[in-house]
Protein backbone atom coordinates (compact mmCIF):
# COMPACT_ATOMS: atom_id res chain seq x y z
CA UNK A 1 0.00 0.00 0.00
CA UNK A 2 2.31 2.28 1.01
CA UNK A 3 4.16 1.47 -2.61
CA UNK A 4 0.69 2.64 -4.37
CA UNK A 5 0.69 5.70 -2.10
CA UNK A 6 3.66 7.00 -3.03
CA UNK A 7 3.04 6.33 -6.74
CA UNK A 8 -0.46 8.27 -6.19
CA UNK A 9 1.32 11.23 -5.18
CA UNK A 10 3.92 10.71 -7.65
CA UNK A 11 1.14 11.05 -10.02
CA UNK A 12 -0.35 14.17 -8.07
CA UNK A 13 2.69 16.09 -8.42
CA UNK A 14 2.91 14.96 -12.35
CA UNK A 15 -0.11 16.78 -12.71
CA UNK A 16 0.16 19.43 -10.86
CA UNK A 17 3.46 20.31 -11.91
CA UNK A 18 3.03 19.78 -16.01
CA UNK A 19 1.31 23.35 -17.80
CA UNK A 20 -2.24 22.07 -19.77
CA UNK A 21 -2.18 22.39 -23.35
CA UNK A 22 -4.75 22.96 -26.37
CA UNK A 23 -5.16 22.75 -30.21
CA UNK A 24 -7.02 25.28 -31.63
CA UNK A 25 -6.64 24.79 -35.92
CA UNK A 26 -8.42 27.93 -36.70
CA UNK A 27 -5.58 29.43 -34.77
CA UNK A 28 -2.90 29.01 -37.32
CA UNK A 29 -1.72 32.43 -39.50
CA UNK A 30 -2.28 31.85 -43.06
CA UNK A 31 -0.90 34.19 -45.78
CA UNK A 32 -3.34 34.38 -48.60
CA UNK A 33 -1.17 34.46 -52.02
CA UNK A 34 -3.58 35.10 -55.51
CA UNK A 35 -3.04 33.28 -58.40
CA UNK A 36 -1.66 35.13 -61.46
CA UNK A 37 -3.08 36.91 -63.92
CA UNK A 38 -3.31 34.99 -66.81
CA UNK A 39 -2.13 37.50 -69.24
CA UNK A 40 1.15 39.07 -68.53
CA UNK A 41 1.79 42.59 -69.23
CA UNK A 42 2.77 44.25 -72.58
CA UNK A 43 6.16 44.31 -72.85
CA UNK A 44 8.57 45.71 -76.03
CA UNK A 45 12.21 44.51 -77.07
CA UNK A 46 14.43 46.44 -78.92
CA UNK A 47 17.77 44.82 -80.21
CA UNK A 48 21.04 47.67 -80.77
CA UNK A 49 17.76 50.60 -80.49
CA UNK A 50 16.16 49.25 -83.42
CA UNK A 51 12.43 47.51 -83.78
CA UNK A 52 12.72 46.24 -86.97
CA UNK A 53 14.23 44.17 -89.75
CA UNK A 54 18.15 43.66 -88.98
CA UNK A 55 20.69 43.66 -91.81
CA UNK A 56 24.45 42.07 -91.05
CA UNK A 57 27.15 41.11 -93.23
CA UNK A 58 29.89 39.96 -90.19
CA UNK A 59 29.89 39.17 -86.52
CA UNK A 60 27.68 41.83 -84.70
CA UNK A 61 27.28 42.73 -81.47
CA UNK A 62 24.00 43.20 -80.20
CA UNK A 63 22.54 44.56 -77.17
CA UNK A 64 18.54 44.05 -76.46
CA UNK A 65 16.65 46.28 -74.12
CA UNK A 66 13.18 44.57 -72.00
CA UNK A 67 10.55 47.42 -71.78
CA UNK A 68 7.40 47.61 -70.68
CA UNK A 69 7.37 46.24 -67.29
CA UNK A 70 9.12 46.26 -63.83
CA UNK A 71 8.64 42.79 -63.05
CA UNK A 72 12.05 40.32 -62.89
CA UNK A 73 13.22 38.87 -66.21
CA UNK A 74 13.69 35.20 -65.48
CA UNK A 75 15.46 33.74 -68.98
CA UNK A 76 16.15 35.09 -72.17
CA UNK A 77 17.04 32.47 -74.84
CA UNK A 78 18.23 33.96 -79.09
CA UNK A 79 18.60 31.05 -81.40
CA UNK A 80 19.07 31.57 -85.19
CA UNK A 81 18.51 28.81 -87.90
CA UNK A 82 18.39 25.98 -84.95
CA UNK A 83 21.52 27.29 -83.17
CA UNK A 84 21.42 28.59 -79.60
CA UNK A 85 23.20 31.62 -79.55
CA UNK A 86 22.11 33.08 -76.13
CA UNK A 87 20.75 32.25 -73.39
CA UNK A 88 19.96 34.15 -69.92
CA UNK A 89 19.51 33.29 -66.38
CA UNK A 90 18.52 36.23 -63.88
CA UNK A 91 20.59 34.63 -61.45
CA UNK A 92 23.90 34.89 -62.62
CA UNK A 93 24.34 38.41 -63.61
CA UNK A 94 24.66 38.10 -67.38
CA UNK A 95 24.46 40.91 -69.62
CA UNK A 96 21.97 41.55 -72.22
CA UNK A 97 23.50 41.00 -75.25
CA UNK A 98 24.77 38.75 -78.05
CA UNK A 99 26.97 37.93 -80.76
CA UNK A 100 25.65 36.93 -84.45
CA UNK A 101 28.58 35.23 -86.44
CA UNK A 102 26.69 34.93 -90.19
CA UNK A 103 30.17 33.01 -90.87
CA UNK A 104 28.64 29.55 -91.43
CA UNK A 105 25.08 30.98 -93.84
CA UNK A 106 24.64 32.30 -96.87
CA UNK A 107 22.99 35.43 -98.03
CA UNK A 108 19.29 35.50 -97.47
CA UNK A 109 16.71 35.88 -95.19
CA UNK A 110 16.59 34.32 -91.44
CA UNK A 111 14.46 34.79 -88.11
CA UNK A 112 16.40 35.35 -85.04
CA UNK A 113 13.63 32.98 -82.68
CA UNK A 114 14.01 34.77 -78.91
CA UNK A 115 11.95 33.95 -75.50
CA UNK A 116 11.73 35.99 -72.84
CA UNK A 117 10.49 34.69 -69.60
CA UNK A 118 9.21 37.30 -66.86
CA UNK A 119 8.50 37.06 -63.56
CA UNK A 120 4.84 37.31 -62.17
CA UNK A 121 5.32 38.50 -59.13
CA UNK A 122 2.75 36.68 -57.31
CA UNK A 123 4.95 35.93 -54.44
CA UNK A 124 4.46 32.68 -54.02
CA UNK A 125 7.37 29.46 -53.80
CA UNK A 126 7.34 28.87 -57.76
CA UNK A 127 7.62 32.69 -58.35
CA UNK A 128 10.48 32.77 -55.78
CA UNK A 129 12.36 29.79 -57.45
CA UNK A 130 11.89 31.06 -60.86
CA UNK A 131 9.74 28.25 -62.24
CA UNK A 132 6.63 30.51 -62.35
CA UNK A 133 6.40 33.15 -65.04
CA UNK A 134 4.91 34.26 -68.27
CA UNK A 135 6.67 33.46 -71.22
CA UNK A 136 6.59 35.74 -74.16
CA UNK A 137 8.21 34.59 -77.99
CA UNK A 138 9.11 36.58 -81.50
CA UNK A 139 10.94 35.86 -84.27
CA UNK A 140 12.54 38.81 -85.31
CA UNK A 141 13.12 39.17 -89.22
CA UNK A 142 16.91 39.20 -90.12
CA UNK A 143 19.21 39.69 -93.38
CA UNK A 144 22.22 38.29 -94.37
CA UNK A 145 23.60 40.80 -96.97
CA UNK A 146 27.53 41.04 -97.77
CA UNK A 147 26.96 43.19 -100.75
CA UNK A 148 30.30 44.86 -101.17
CA UNK A 149 30.13 48.64 -102.01
CA UNK A 150 30.56 49.83 -105.36
CA UNK A 151 30.05 52.78 -107.91
CA UNK A 152 26.84 54.77 -107.37
CA UNK A 153 25.15 56.70 -110.84
CA UNK A 154 23.76 59.90 -110.17
CA UNK A 155 20.33 59.70 -111.42
CA UNK A 156 19.28 62.79 -112.13
CA UNK A 157 20.21 66.72 -111.85
CA UNK A 158 17.03 68.75 -111.43
CA UNK A 159 16.67 72.73 -111.21
CA UNK A 160 14.50 73.73 -109.10
CA UNK A 161 13.54 77.50 -107.92
CA UNK A 162 15.25 76.61 -104.61
CA UNK A 163 18.67 75.20 -106.48
CA UNK A 164 19.99 72.50 -108.41
CA UNK A 165 18.49 68.84 -107.15
CA UNK A 166 21.11 65.88 -107.43
CA UNK A 167 19.71 62.42 -106.89
CA UNK A 168 21.98 59.63 -106.73
CA UNK A 169 21.37 55.39 -106.10
CA UNK A 170 20.75 54.20 -102.83
CA UNK A 171 23.15 52.06 -101.64
CA UNK A 172 21.39 50.26 -98.39
CA UNK A 173 23.45 48.03 -97.26
CA UNK A 174 25.29 46.43 -93.93
CA UNK A 175 28.58 47.83 -95.56
CA UNK A 176 27.51 51.36 -95.75
CA UNK A 177 29.11 53.82 -93.71
CA UNK A 178 28.64 57.23 -95.91
CA UNK A 179 28.07 59.56 -99.22
CA UNK A 180 30.27 62.47 -99.89
CA UNK A 181 28.67 65.10 -102.60
CA UNK A 182 31.36 67.30 -104.33
CA UNK A 183 31.63 70.12 -106.52
CA UNK A 184 34.36 70.81 -108.67
CA UNK A 185 34.22 73.43 -112.22
CA UNK A 186 36.94 75.00 -114.23
CA UNK A 187 34.82 78.48 -113.66
CA UNK A 188 36.58 78.48 -110.05
CA UNK A 189 39.80 77.24 -107.64
CA UNK A 190 39.12 74.22 -105.65
CA UNK A 191 36.33 71.89 -104.76
CA UNK A 192 33.11 72.22 -102.72
CA UNK A 193 32.04 69.55 -100.09
CA UNK A 194 28.28 69.90 -100.89
CA UNK A 195 26.55 66.95 -98.37
CA UNK A 196 28.07 64.34 -95.81
CA UNK A 197 25.29 61.52 -95.38
CA UNK A 198 25.87 58.51 -92.34
CA UNK A 199 22.07 57.40 -93.65
CA UNK A 200 21.89 55.18 -96.68
CA UNK A 201 18.33 56.44 -97.60
CA UNK A 202 19.12 60.13 -97.85
CA UNK A 203 20.54 60.33 -101.36
CA UNK A 204 19.32 63.69 -102.87
CA UNK A 205 20.73 66.94 -102.56
CA UNK A 206 19.87 70.72 -103.46
CA UNK A 207 22.89 73.26 -104.35
CA UNK A 208 21.44 76.05 -103.66
CA UNK A 209 24.89 78.05 -104.40
CA UNK A 210 25.19 76.87 -108.75
CA UNK A 211 24.82 80.27 -110.93
CA UNK A 212 23.75 79.94 -114.45
CA UNK A 213 26.81 79.67 -116.96
CA UNK A 214 29.09 77.53 -114.53
CA UNK A 215 29.93 74.37 -116.36
CA UNK A 216 29.80 72.06 -112.98
CA UNK A 217 31.35 68.45 -111.86
CA UNK A 218 29.02 66.45 -109.24
CA UNK A 219 30.97 63.71 -107.83
CA UNK A 220 29.07 60.93 -105.69
CA UNK A 221 31.47 59.06 -103.09
CA UNK A 222 30.06 56.50 -101.33
CA UNK A 223 32.44 55.19 -98.48
CA UNK A 224 32.38 51.79 -97.08
CA UNK A 225 33.45 48.46 -96.09
CA UNK A 226 35.70 46.07 -98.49
CA UNK A 227 36.84 42.26 -96.68
CA UNK A 228 37.08 44.47 -93.03
CA UNK A 229 39.02 47.59 -94.53
CA UNK A 230 37.42 50.65 -95.21
CA UNK A 231 37.27 51.58 -98.82
CA UNK A 232 35.82 54.53 -101.31
CA UNK A 233 33.82 54.70 -104.48
CA UNK A 234 33.42 57.72 -106.85
CA UNK A 235 31.59 58.97 -109.79
CA UNK A 236 30.30 61.89 -111.39
CA UNK A 237 28.41 63.68 -114.31
CA UNK A 238 28.60 66.78 -115.44
CA UNK A 239 25.47 69.54 -115.60
CA UNK A 240 25.48 73.34 -116.92
CA UNK A 241 22.61 76.26 -117.62
CA UNK A 242 23.05 78.73 -120.65
CA UNK A 243 21.89 81.95 -119.57
CA UNK A 244 18.79 83.19 -121.71
CA UNK A 245 19.77 84.67 -125.38
CA UNK A 246 19.97 88.68 -124.38
CA UNK A 247 17.15 90.00 -126.57
CA UNK A 248 18.32 93.07 -129.13
CA UNK A 249 16.09 95.76 -129.88
CA UNK A 250 17.10 98.30 -132.61
CA UNK A 251 17.00 101.91 -131.98
CA UNK A 252 18.38 104.32 -134.32
CA UNK A 253 21.28 105.54 -135.94
CA UNK A 254 23.33 102.16 -136.08
CA UNK A 255 22.07 101.70 -132.40
CA UNK A 256 20.63 98.87 -130.84
CA UNK A 257 19.35 98.26 -126.83
CA UNK A 258 20.47 95.28 -125.62
CA UNK A 259 18.70 93.59 -122.44
CA UNK A 260 18.64 90.36 -120.76
CA UNK A 261 17.25 88.15 -117.92
CA UNK A 262 18.92 87.91 -114.41
CA UNK A 263 19.54 85.17 -113.02
CA UNK A 264 17.59 82.99 -110.85
CA UNK A 265 19.14 83.59 -107.87
CA UNK A 266 20.65 87.11 -107.72
CA UNK A 267 22.20 86.89 -104.48
CA UNK A 268 25.11 84.50 -105.86
CA UNK A 269 25.48 87.08 -108.98
CA UNK A 270 28.76 88.96 -108.62
CA UNK A 271 28.57 91.28 -111.89
CA UNK A 272 27.19 90.64 -115.44
CA UNK A 273 29.34 91.04 -118.48
CA UNK A 274 28.59 92.05 -122.46
CA UNK A 275 30.93 90.71 -124.44
CA UNK A 276 30.70 92.04 -128.09
CA UNK A 277 33.35 89.25 -129.48
CA UNK A 278 32.40 85.58 -129.55
CA UNK A 279 36.41 85.22 -128.99
CA UNK A 280 36.90 87.55 -126.84
CA UNK A 281 37.68 86.78 -123.13
CA UNK A 282 39.19 90.04 -121.82
CA UNK A 283 37.23 91.42 -119.02
CA UNK A 284 37.23 95.46 -118.80
CA UNK A 285 36.31 96.70 -115.22
CA UNK A 286 34.92 99.58 -116.20
CA UNK A 287 32.65 97.78 -118.31
CA UNK A 288 31.31 95.69 -115.40
CA UNK A 289 27.42 95.53 -114.06
CA UNK A 290 27.34 94.54 -110.67
CA UNK A 291 23.59 96.04 -109.64
CA UNK A 292 21.60 92.92 -110.45
CA UNK A 293 18.77 95.38 -111.60
CA UNK A 294 20.38 96.90 -114.50
CA UNK A 295 19.67 94.28 -117.36
CA UNK A 296 19.90 96.84 -120.33
CA UNK A 297 22.73 98.36 -122.34
CA UNK A 298 22.90 100.70 -125.88
CA UNK A 299 25.55 99.61 -128.12
CA UNK A 300 26.62 100.34 -131.67
CA UNK A 301 26.55 97.64 -134.03
CA UNK A 302 27.86 97.61 -137.60
CA UNK A 303 25.87 97.09 -141.18
CA UNK A 304 25.80 94.11 -142.92
CA UNK A 305 27.89 91.66 -140.91
CA UNK A 306 26.88 89.95 -138.04
CA UNK A 307 26.83 91.53 -134.50
CA UNK A 308 27.95 89.78 -131.59
CA UNK A 309 26.06 89.56 -127.81
CA UNK A 310 27.28 87.59 -124.74
CA UNK A 311 25.83 87.94 -121.67
CA UNK A 312 27.80 86.32 -118.71
CA UNK A 313 26.57 85.75 -115.18
CA UNK A 314 29.62 86.20 -112.89
CA UNK A 315 29.12 84.07 -109.64
CA UNK A 316 30.11 85.71 -106.08
CA UNK A 317 32.17 82.88 -104.57
CA UNK A 318 34.89 82.31 -102.05
CA UNK A 319 36.74 80.57 -104.23
CA UNK A 320 38.92 82.66 -107.45
CA UNK A 321 36.29 82.91 -110.51
CA UNK A 322 37.71 82.60 -114.14
CA UNK A 323 34.88 84.06 -116.02
CA UNK A 324 36.80 82.79 -119.72
CA UNK A 325 35.51 79.41 -118.47
CA UNK A 326 32.06 80.21 -117.64
CA UNK A 327 29.03 79.89 -120.21
CA UNK A 328 27.37 82.86 -122.06
CA UNK A 329 23.97 83.75 -122.88
CA UNK A 330 24.31 84.79 -126.89
CA UNK A 331 22.58 86.44 -129.50
CA UNK A 332 23.82 87.73 -132.78
CA UNK A 333 21.81 90.74 -134.78
CA UNK A 334 22.45 91.57 -138.62
CA UNK A 335 20.86 94.60 -139.67
CA UNK A 336 19.83 94.61 -143.54
CA UNK A 337 21.64 91.98 -145.34
CA UNK A 338 25.07 92.18 -146.83
CA UNK A 339 26.73 94.29 -148.81
CA UNK A 340 27.85 92.92 -152.31
CA UNK A 341 30.99 92.49 -153.01
CA UNK A 342 32.46 95.05 -155.81
CA UNK A 343 35.25 94.05 -158.72
CA UNK A 344 36.34 97.10 -160.37
CA UNK A 345 37.56 96.26 -163.90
Amino acid sequence: MKLRRGILIVLILVQILLPGCEFRPDEIYVTQINPPDEQGPLIRISLNDKYDTLKIGWATNFTYNITGTNKKVVAVTVNLDGQELHHYVGEYGQTFNFIVDPANLNDGNYHLHIEVMISTGSGSLADILGAEGYLYEMDWPLIIDRTPPGKLNIISIDSLETGVKITWEKFDHPSFKSYKLTKTSSAFFGADELAFYDDPHQNSFIDTTYLEGMVVNYQIELNGICSNLNCSYSNGKQYYQIPPKPNITYLQNFEVGVTWEPPRKKALLDYYYLHRSKTGVTINEELKISDPEIRTQKETITFGSGNYFGVLYVPKLSHHVYPSNLLRGESEYIMGEEMPICHYI
